[in-house]
């Protein structure tokens, strides 16, 4: 009877670490092959005679030469990887690194540097986690990492991976990890035929590619709990859609870090994005082709050729509560900001004199009291102002645009 069996491979005297990145601390010459796990999940086989595994061995056939050709993919000047000879019959499981387990989860940690990821890295065909993050790999994504089908996870994050993304990607039904943040000459091509490919990922949970984001849209969904503060961190956001939802708690004080929105100036964004990839959607803007929706100046506009100069939080119809953070007074290159129908209360935000390029302000159907503050006469950009169905008092500041 077949016991199943994890293989791991990974240097039992592994070279000095350091945190959080694990990188090395010895260097070899040429490259530094620091840390090196993949986990493969074999069968162990009782016996002889099962065809395309090598017998009373833990090792599959097939995963065992694709080691041998990875080792002679790389380069190895210390000769680490010695004991890993190509005798018939030879196991894997007794090379130098390598430990199996009585598991069944296949995975894989890889972190070389210095050279490109082996192709032949796609031939682990049963591989469920590959983790090259750090790695200094100064190459393109390989096609056939498409092939790892039953791949879960995948961690190209800081490894300076480059080039187009391959639409092969897009075969890994299964994974629920992808993380390719830090990756500055990484980008998805203008025909679009990659991000089609890329909706196969129905399996995905997690995606990082947060340094690249500039338009974030959640709108009409039935998202619910809390806007994470760490949202606030991604400072290159200009556009921030959640209306129509069910979000609740308070809007994060780090909502203030926005810089795009907190300077006045405005750049062109750069060429690429995900096309409707779940729920999050960021869109190229550069050629000025391609458009967006949304909702200001009190009705629906759509921006296409000037969608850079276009700076917009619109958090409204959910059920945010408490106080409006004094902070969004600092993103004076915010141009709309729409809060309305959610359960706000305390003032109207006294900083909101310094939100100097302001065009649309709707804080409508909330519980704010207390009067409307001067700073909103000195909004002399803003020209759509809809505080209505509050519990404001006093008298109504007199400006140029009131």
């Amino acid at each position: 009877m077949a016991t199943a069996w994890r293989s791991a491979l990974r240097f039992r005297e592994p070279w000095p670490l350091h945190h959080p990145h694990y990188r090395c601390y010895y260097q070899l010459p040429l490259v530094m092959l620091c840390w090196l796990i993949i986990i493969l999940a074999s069968f162990l086989v009782e016996g002889t005679g099962v065809e395309g595994r090598v017998s009373s061995k833990g090792c599959l056939q097939g995963e065992r030469d694709a080691l041998l050709h990875y080792k002679a993919a790389i380069r190895d000047p210390s000769d680490r990887l010695s004991s890993w000879q190509e005798a018939q019959g030879d196991d894997c499981c007794s090379w130098t690194g390598v430990v199996c387990y009585n598991v069944t989860e296949r995975a894989a940690y890889n972190d070389f540097e210095g050279s490109q990821i082996p192709p032949l890295v796609g031939s682990l065909h049963e591989l469920r986690y590959l983790d090259l993050s750090y790695s200094n790999s100064s190459g393109p994504i390989p096609p056939h990492l498409g092939n790892l089908t039953d791949l879960r996870y995948l961690d190209l994050s800081w490894s300076d991976v480059n080039g187009i993304i391959p639409p092969h990607l897009g075969n890994l039904t299964n994974l629920r990890y992808l993380d390719l943040r830090g990756n500055f000459n990484l980008y998805f091509p203008k025909d679009g035929d990659s991000l089609d490919r890329l909706s196969g990922l129905s399996s995905l949970i997690y995606l990082d590619i947060w340094q690249w984001l500039h338009i974030l849209q959640l709108r009409s969904n039935m998202f619910n709990g809390n806007i994470d503060p760490q949202l606030g961190y991604l400072g290159d956001l200009q556009i921030i859609d959640f209306a129509n939802n069910k979000l609740s708690g308070l809007i994060p004080h780090s909502f203030g870090n926005f810089s795009t929105m907190i300077s006045t100036l405005v750049e062109p964004l750069p060429s690429f994005g995900f096309d409707e990839m779940a729920i999050l959607e960021t869109m190229p803007v550069s050629s000025g082709s391609e458009s967006i929706t949304l909702d200001t100046k009190g009705s629906q506009l759509t921006y296409s050729s000037i969608l850079y100069l276009v700076k917009s939080i619109d958090l409204s119809n959910n059920e945010l509560t408490n106080e409006i953070p004094e902070e969004l007074g600092y993103l004076a290159g915010l141009q709309t900001l729409n809060l309305s129908r959610n359960y706000f209360k305390g003032k109207i935000l006294d900083s909101i004199g310094g939100m100097s390029s302001l065009e649309t302000l709707d804080l409508s159907f909330n519980n704010l009291s207390g009067v409307i503050p001067q700073g909103v006469s000195q909004l002399n950009a803003l020209n759509h102002l809809n505080l209505s169905y509050n519990n404001l008092s006093g008298n109504i500041p007199y400006g140029n645009q009131l």
